[in-house]
C-alpha cells in the first residue's frame, strides 16, 4: 500500500532520523519456542514474524511439532492459557 500510495502521489516519503532509530535484535532459535500463557495475538504474531526461519515450535507428548501458520478469531473463551 505505501509503495502504491507514493507512485500515485498520496503519500511523501520520510528520511528516518539515524540518531533516534534502533536496531532490532537478532533473531534466535530460543525465539521460536512458544510461550503458551501469552496472549492469542501475541502467538498469532510471533508464528508470523519468524517464518520462515527459524520456525515457531512446542511439544506435544515429548515430541516437536513446529508450527508454520495460525489463525486469530473472535471467539471468546474461558479456558486459561496453555
Amino acid at each position: 500500500d505505501a509503495i502504491h500510495g507514493i507512485s500515485a502521489g498520496h503519500l511523501t516519503p520520510v528520511e528516518q532520523n539515524a540518531e533516534v532509530a534502533t536496531l532490532a535484535p537478532k533473531i534466535t532459535k530460543d525465539m521460536a519456542v512458544l510461550d503458551w500463557n501469552q496472549r492469542a495475538r501475541t502467538l498469532f504474531n510471533r508464528v508470523r514474524a519468524l517464518r520462515p526461519w527459524p520456525v515457531c515450535e512446542t511439544k506435544l507428548n515429548a515430541q516437536r511439532l513446529r508450527i508454520f501458520a495460525t489463525a486469530l478469531t473472535t471467539q471468546k473463551s474461558q479456558a486459561q492459557p496453555g
